[in-house]
């Protein structure tokens, strides 16, 4: 009885080592335009992502993007507003791995900000 528990124990193990050996993390080899505004559609080559869209989690710099569309090697994804001149990060969530490009992105803001104005703050709140 216990040497099947044993074996049982040991291929249990020896099975999910094997899936994690399967599960790729993403590589991300080239992403086009290297330079956009906010808004704009990047496209994102690589491997290791996959087929369904919400499973993808594309970051620029500390900036969540909107995914529109996926494949295993490639991303349509939005710019967000906030992204910063950084690598791209994607997260493949149905496997927990993530990955980055070697090339930072680099946002287009224009024209370039050079002041605040009082306009551009928020009402202000009172907090009981």
């Amino acid at each position: 009885k216990n040497f099947f528990i044993t074996l049982l124990t040991l291929t249990t193990a020896w099975l999910f080592s094997q899936l994690e050996m399967l599960a790729q993390a993403p590589t991300i080899t080239a992403f086009s335009p290297a330079s956009a505004v906010p808004g704009s559609v990047v496209t994102i080559s690589g491997s290791g992502f996959s087929v369904n869209s919400g499973d993808n989690i594309v970051f620029f710099g500390e900036t969540r993007a909107t995914v529109v569309s996926s494949s295993v090697n490639s991303l349509t994804v939005n710019v967000p507003i906030g992204a910063t001149f950084s690598p791209i990060m994607v997260i493949n969530s149905s496997v927990g791995l993530a990955g980055y490009s070697r090339q930072n992105f680099l946002p287009i803001y224009s024209p370039p900000k050079t002041e605040l104005t009082i306009g551009e703050f928020s009402p202000k709140i009172n907090i009981p």
